[in-house]
């Protein structure tokens, strides 16, 4: 797969550098225009239609961001252009969907590039003298202050003069090409400029005078065009590209959907007399749990009734059983008690202490968001402790994210059950892998689910979710032939 948006950074990283067009001497260079553009702000700062000019100092050698073409002059944005913010609507106030002809743009409707409105928001007319001088044109450049900080557009025209919300602001300039300057302040550079501007508090903010600052390369205005006019053809190329890509992986998850549960109603793999059949080995799960109970390492629960034929998702081989989750596997909790680790006692090293972060549908991702307890911390933890080939599952907020564990020792975070099957067969386990990527497991989850605003699942819930059940032997044919047909999709 292409990675189209750092395709498309770099692109726009390289024109910044100058790099994709051509210097030519009939352009002239960026000081003339950056003098033309003082010469013209001076004109309208006299005729009163620029208010408070501010002449900023010039960018020093030392202060340049990166090397660019002799033509071109390091500027300060607020030399070229003015900066004005928004306006919020009046405390205790709200918008509305009435049209009054006052339109107002919220941060959130904010994208890079352009605004995208579906259900356009309006201002009272009984508030919106107290507003109505802080709207943006469609011939100036936004830039998001608030919330998402450094999002860099223009105004459909259909919305052209609206109000704008206080968390972005209005750049105003002359004689800059207003996609260029999306463009330069769009760039992976610039964007990090933007971010070391902005103030770290907890609702970080980008000031006007930080905007102002911002030191930007100022190619001659005919070279401004050319490099638009590149952008302009290779970027829907891009496009193009990424959503047929969204559409072949789109179609990939449906075939692996469909691939998945074909698995577990027994399509993809023959029914051999010799496999036997399922009710002996669910026989030896139940009496090697009775073993586990007796001996204290799994408390001791109730046995659920048989599922019922009414209460069958589907048609399974004859010699399948349909069990219930608790029948193969005990489902264990973390510890939840006095000595859950603060994260703050986590680091680098040690033995990892998994969340639904690590998982990734196949394994625990080892990487930089793996965290780790110290010998200390993980032997006072009472319960939630991890044994290489357990099944980890996420009943917390991404529910249902699974992943096989791949390490000697371990423990889980409270958002994690273990699923660890009593006779520990790995093939056992291998199957309740693929069972998870099935419709049957998100149907399961969708009944059981808690309803709340945080998702949620019981372990006592998961417990009791249906699984159709094979032969051991059978369960190794299916896990090995999926594995082989998503090879094969990926390809």
């Amino acid at each position: 797969m292409i990675d189209t948006q750092s395709l498309r950074g770099k692109i726009l990283d390289r024109a910044l550098h100058g790099e994709l067009t051509c210097q030519l001497p009939e352009d002239g260079t960026g000081a003339q225009l950056y003098q033309e553009i003082i010469e013209k702000r001076k004109e309208l700062s006299k005729a009163g239609r620029i208010k408070n000019l501010k002449k900023l100092p010039e960018v020093s050698e030392d202060e340049w961001l990166f090397e660019i073409p002799q033509s071109w002059k390091w500027i300060r944005l607020g030399n070229v252009a003015s900066i004005f913010g928004g306006k919020r609507i009046p405390a205790g106030r709200k918008l509305t969907t009435e049209d009054t002809g006052h339109k107002y743009i919220r941060v959130s409707e904010m994208k890079n590039e352009t605004v995208i409105i579906e259900d356009m928001l309006y201002v009272p007319e009984d508030i919106y003298p107290s507003i109505s001088q802080y709207i943006i044109n469609k011939e100036d450049v936004y830039i998001t202050v608030a919330g998402t900080i450094g999002r860099v557009g223009k105004i459909p025209e259909e919305i052209d003069g609206a109000n704008l919300t206080e968390n972005a602001d209005r750049i105003v300039f002359d004689m800059i090409d207003q996609d260029w300057l999306i463009s330069c302040l769009s760039s992976s550079e610039i964007q990090k400029e933007i971010s070391l501007s902005t103030t770290q508090v907890a609702q970080p903010k980008l000031a006007i005078k930080r905007i102002e600052d911002l030191i930007i390369p100022l190619p001659p205005l005919n070279e401004q065009k050319r490099m638009v006019h590149i952008l302009n053809q290779v970027f829907p190329i891009l496009d193009t590209i990424n959503a047929l890509q969204d559409q072949y992986a789109s179609n990939q998850e449906a075939l692996k959907s469909k691939l998945i549960d074909a698995a577990i109603q027994g399509k993809l793999t023959d029914q051999l007399s010799e496999d036997g059949n399922v009710s002996s080995t669910i026989s030896d799960l139940l009496e090697r749990r009775k073993d586990l109970v007796n001996s204290g390492d799994i408390r001791k629960k109730k046995i659920l009734p048989e599922i019922e034929e009414s209460e069958y998702p589907f048609e399974i081989p004859q010699n399948w059983k349909w069990v219930h989750i608790s029948d193969v596997w005990a489902i264990i909790n973390g510890d939840r008690g006095k000595n859950y680790p603060a994260k703050s006692t986590l680091s680098h090293e040690g033995i990892p202490f998994i969340s639904a972060l690590n998982l990734d549908g196949t394994t625990v991702v080892a990487d930089d968001k793996l965290m780790c307890l110290s010998d200390e911390q993980y032997e006072k933890l009472g319960s939630g402790k991890l044994r290489k080939g357990d099944v980890v599952v996420c009943i917390r907020g991404s529910l249902g994210k699974h992943g096989k564990y791949p390490f000697d020792k371990g423990a889980i975070a409270s958002s994690l059950i273990i699923a660890r099957n009593y006779i520990q067969n790995e093939v056992i386990n291998d199957y309740l892998m693929v069972y998870l990527d099935s419709q049957l497991f998100r149907d399961e989850i969708e009944k059981y689910n808690g309803g709340s605003a945080q998702p949620n699942l019981a372990a006592e819930s998961l417990e009791k979710f249906r699984i159709p059940f094979p032969p051991v032997d059978e369960q190794l044919r299916i896990v090995n032939r999926v594995s082989e047909l998503l090879e094969r999709i990926t390809e």
